[in-house]
Protein backbone atom coordinates (compact mmCIF):
# COMPACT_ATOMS: atom_id res chain seq x y z
CA UNK A 1 0.00 0.00 0.00
CA UNK A 2 2.70 2.26 0.54
CA UNK A 3 4.09 1.70 -3.14
CA UNK A 4 0.79 2.91 -4.69
CA UNK A 5 0.59 5.90 -1.66
CA UNK A 6 3.92 7.42 -2.89
CA UNK A 7 6.40 9.17 -0.42
CA UNK A 8 4.55 10.92 1.85
CA UNK A 9 1.50 7.69 2.19
CA UNK A 10 -1.25 10.26 1.49
CA UNK A 11 -3.76 9.21 -1.11
CA UNK A 12 -2.81 12.90 -2.68
CA UNK A 13 0.15 11.82 -3.68
CA UNK A 14 0.91 10.65 -6.88
CA UNK A 15 3.17 7.96 -7.92
CA UNK A 16 4.28 9.94 -11.25
CA UNK A 17 5.32 12.72 -9.09
CA UNK A 18 7.88 10.69 -6.91
CA UNK A 19 9.17 8.65 -10.21
CA UNK A 20 9.89 12.68 -11.89
CA UNK A 21 11.69 13.85 -8.67
CA UNK A 22 13.57 10.71 -8.51
CA UNK A 23 14.94 10.16 -11.69
CA UNK A 24 14.84 13.61 -13.00
CA UNK A 25 13.16 15.56 -15.81
CA UNK A 26 15.61 14.88 -18.30
CA UNK A 27 15.78 10.98 -17.92
CA UNK A 28 11.88 11.31 -18.21
CA UNK A 29 12.32 13.26 -21.88
CA UNK A 30 15.14 10.98 -22.63
CA UNK A 31 12.63 7.94 -22.42
CA UNK A 32 9.90 9.85 -23.50
CA UNK A 33 11.97 10.90 -27.39
CA UNK A 34 13.33 7.05 -26.90
CA UNK A 35 9.89 5.57 -26.98
CA UNK A 36 8.81 8.09 -29.92
CA UNK A 37 11.54 7.61 -31.53
CA UNK A 38 10.85 3.49 -31.26
CA UNK A 39 7.38 4.20 -32.01
CA UNK A 40 8.28 6.26 -35.20
CA UNK A 41 10.93 3.11 -36.91
CA UNK A 42 7.90 1.01 -36.30
CA UNK A 43 5.64 2.82 -38.00
CA UNK A 44 8.00 3.27 -41.22
CA UNK A 45 9.07 -0.29 -40.76
CA UNK A 46 5.29 -1.57 -40.34
CA UNK A 47 4.14 1.32 -43.21
CA UNK A 48 6.96 0.85 -45.85
CA UNK A 49 9.62 3.65 -47.20
CA UNK A 50 7.30 3.70 -50.00
CA UNK A 51 4.70 5.14 -47.79
CA UNK A 52 6.84 7.41 -46.48
CA UNK A 53 8.28 8.33 -49.86
CA UNK A 54 4.99 9.03 -50.84
CA UNK A 55 3.96 11.02 -48.04
CA UNK A 56 7.19 13.15 -48.81
CA UNK A 57 6.76 13.14 -52.66
CA UNK A 58 3.30 14.75 -51.74
CA UNK A 59 4.24 17.10 -49.12
CA UNK A 60 7.34 18.24 -51.80
CA UNK A 61 4.59 18.44 -54.81
CA UNK A 62 2.22 20.24 -52.88
CA UNK A 63 5.21 22.87 -51.64
CA UNK A 64 6.40 23.28 -54.94
CA UNK A 65 2.93 23.77 -56.76
CA UNK A 66 2.23 26.45 -53.85
CA UNK A 67 6.05 28.07 -54.80
CA UNK A 68 5.20 27.49 -58.38
CA UNK A 69 1.74 28.81 -58.43
CA UNK A 70 2.84 31.90 -55.94
CA UNK A 71 5.70 32.91 -58.48
CA UNK A 72 2.82 32.45 -61.39
CA UNK A 73 0.88 35.07 -59.81
CA UNK A 74 3.97 37.21 -59.12
CA UNK A 75 5.10 36.79 -62.45
CA UNK A 76 1.41 37.69 -64.02
CA UNK A 77 1.48 40.71 -61.18
CA UNK A 78 4.11 42.35 -62.39
CA UNK A 79 3.40 41.48 -66.04
CA UNK A 80 -0.01 43.11 -66.08
CA UNK A 81 1.50 45.99 -63.60
CA UNK A 82 3.96 46.57 -66.70
CA UNK A 83 1.42 46.70 -69.23
CA UNK A 84 -0.82 49.12 -67.02
CA UNK A 85 2.27 51.30 -66.37
CA UNK A 86 3.09 51.33 -70.26
CA UNK A 87 -0.20 51.59 -71.04
CA UNK A 88 -0.95 54.90 -68.30
CA UNK A 89 2.54 56.06 -69.44
CA UNK A 90 1.43 55.90 -72.80
CA UNK A 91 -1.72 57.52 -72.26
CA UNK A 92 -0.32 60.69 -70.57
CA UNK A 93 2.64 60.87 -72.96
CA UNK A 94 -0.29 61.01 -75.45
CA UNK A 95 -2.21 63.36 -73.62
CA UNK A 96 0.30 65.53 -72.96
CA UNK A 97 1.29 65.87 -76.32
CA UNK A 98 -2.10 66.86 -77.35
CA UNK A 99 -2.53 69.06 -74.56
CA UNK A 100 0.79 70.69 -75.61
CA UNK A 101 -0.66 70.91 -79.05
CA UNK A 102 -3.71 71.92 -77.98
CA UNK A 103 -1.83 74.67 -76.25
CA UNK A 104 0.34 75.92 -78.96
CA UNK A 105 -2.63 75.56 -81.38
CA UNK A 106 -4.63 78.05 -79.49
CA UNK A 107 -1.37 80.10 -78.25
CA UNK A 108 -0.97 80.66 -82.58
CA UNK A 109 -3.87 80.80 -83.38
CA UNK A 110 -4.58 83.74 -80.83
CA UNK A 111 -1.25 85.44 -82.11
CA UNK A 112 -2.74 85.16 -85.75
CA UNK A 113 -6.19 86.72 -84.96
CA UNK A 114 -3.97 89.34 -82.93
CA UNK A 115 -2.23 89.58 -86.02
CA UNK A 116 -4.56 89.07 -88.65
CA UNK A 117 -6.55 92.09 -86.14
CA UNK A 118 -4.02 94.16 -85.71
CA UNK A 119 -2.95 94.53 -89.26
CA UNK A 120 -6.95 94.71 -90.64
CA UNK A 121 -6.94 97.80 -88.45
CA UNK A 122 -3.34 99.22 -89.38
CA UNK A 123 -4.40 98.41 -93.15
CA UNK A 124 -7.87 100.17 -92.33
CA UNK A 125 -5.81 103.06 -90.66
CA UNK A 126 -3.85 103.39 -93.08
CA UNK A 127 -6.56 103.68 -96.10
CA UNK A 128 -8.52 106.15 -93.84
CA UNK A 129 -5.38 108.21 -93.45
CA UNK A 130 -4.60 108.28 -97.49
CA UNK A 131 -8.36 109.22 -97.85
CA UNK A 132 -8.01 111.95 -95.89
CA UNK A 133 -5.23 113.20 -97.08
CA UNK A 134 -6.57 112.71 -100.98
CA UNK A 135 -9.93 114.84 -99.37
CA UNK A 136 -7.70 117.32 -97.93
CA UNK A 137 -5.61 118.00 -101.63
CA UNK A 138 -8.54 117.28 -103.33
CA UNK A 139 -12.01 118.32 -101.55
CA UNK A 140 -13.82 117.76 -104.62
CA UNK A 141 -12.23 114.15 -105.13
CA UNK A 142 -12.24 115.36 -109.05
CA UNK A 143 -8.49 114.78 -109.22
CA UNK A 144 -5.51 116.90 -109.77
CA UNK A 145 -6.03 119.11 -111.65
CA UNK A 146 -9.89 119.92 -111.00
CA UNK A 147 -11.82 120.61 -114.28
CA UNK A 148 -14.14 123.32 -112.51
CA UNK A 149 -11.11 125.26 -111.07
CA UNK A 150 -9.97 125.94 -114.59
Amino acid sequence: MAICMGRNNSPDHDLGDDLVDHLGDDLVDHLVDNLVDHLGDNLVDHLGDDLVDHLVDNLVDDLLDDLVDDLVDNLVDDLVDDLVDDRVDDLVDNLGDNLVDDLVDDLVDDRVDDLVDNLGDNLVDDLVLIRLLVLEEDPAGCGSPCPSDS
